[in-house]
């Protein structure tokens, strides 16, 4: 038997969260085939089968699981191991990777952090956008920009402000529908979870109106507000600037869009991180009476 390699337990991690080749080739960046014919390989070289193959995808064996349990403690050691290595580092030059939503990027952000590069030329600085939060345990991302309550006890977490959001909507629309009365014909666009009426729609000027459509990205939303699709409720930054959009409504925190900036503890002493740490604290102050819907 030959000594098992972690590329090997790797894609077999990332075949046993996926449960299909595809998702897992997708996890680990390499092709369908190459993670077939790696685990066809590791098997034999184990002399034990992994994983029993069915139409609907792969499942571990009880060979598969027991290794399962060291493969999930040996990942821990080298996700540590990496942590800890680039977080000594005290270099400002290589690659650093941010986390944000769409927004915070396109509407407030990309002229500071384009700033950044020419500040810090020999930084690669990533811009990682979604709105699943970063595992930064397992360094998805460096830094994170995230809307949150309170950060993971594993992370260090520093609140920079409370935004500000508002129902907002075209002049057309408004003229087409008059939202004071009942019924109106319009409607909230946004995203929900379920079938239940988010509790901003109820506490909001127009508790009665319908909502419609299912859309997460704060950009697209605030693009079909535009196009007359309906009413949303966008944060002030995004919203606010735009010619297009006028504000129908007071300005709240909730639901609650607290702004944090996350980082791994191990991260601390990283020069590269505690650079782009201090940046994004002092811009985002510079652009506060704007986050928090103070400026109309």
């Amino acid at each position: 038997m030959k000594h098992m390699n972690w590329d090997d337990i790797r894609l077999f991690l990332a075949l046993s969260r996926s449960d299909n080749i595809r998702d897992a080739a997708n996890r680990s960046g390499v092709s369908y085939s190459t993670v077939s014919r790696r685990i066809d390989a590791f098997e034999h070289s184990l002399s034990v089968r992994l994983f029993d193959r069915f139409s609907t995808g792969f499942v571990l064996t009880a060979s598969g699981e027991e290794l399962l349990e060291l493969a999930e403690k040996m990942e821990e050691q080298v996700l540590e191991a990496d942590r800890r290595i680039f977080g000594q580092e005290t270099t400002l030059a290589g690659q650093i990777k941010l986390s944000m939503v769409d927004a915070m990027a396109t509407d407030l952000l990309m002229p500071d952090l384009t700033e950044f590069t020419k500040l810090y030329p020999e930084i690669a600085l990533e811009i990682d956008i979604g709105y699943s939060t970063a595992d930064l345990s397992r360094r998805e991302a460096d830094l994170a920009l995230r809307f949150a309550h309170n950060p993971p006890e594993d992370l260090l977490g520093r609140k920079l402000v409370s935004c500000g959001i508002a129902p907002y909507a075209t002049q057309n629309y408004i003229d087409l529908h008059n939202l004071k009365t009942e019924p109106t014909g319009g409607q909230w666009i946004g995203y929900k979870l379920g079938d239940k009426i988010p509790d901003w729609v109820c506490k909001s000027p127009f508790p009665k109106l319908p909502f419609t459509g299912q859309i997460l990205s704060m950009n697209v939303q605030k693009e079909a507000c535009k196009s007359g699709m309906g009413i949303a409720m966008l944060p002030c930054f995004t919203a606010d600037p735009d010619p297009v959009l006028i504000r129908i409504g007071p300005v709240t925190t909730s639901p609650r869009f607290d702004l944090w900036l996350l980082k791994h503890t191990d991260m601390r002493s990283n020069a590269r991180v505690r650079v782009l740490s201090d940046f994004l604290i002092e811009r985002i102050k510079r652009h506060r009476a704007l986050l928090t819907g103070a400026r109309p």
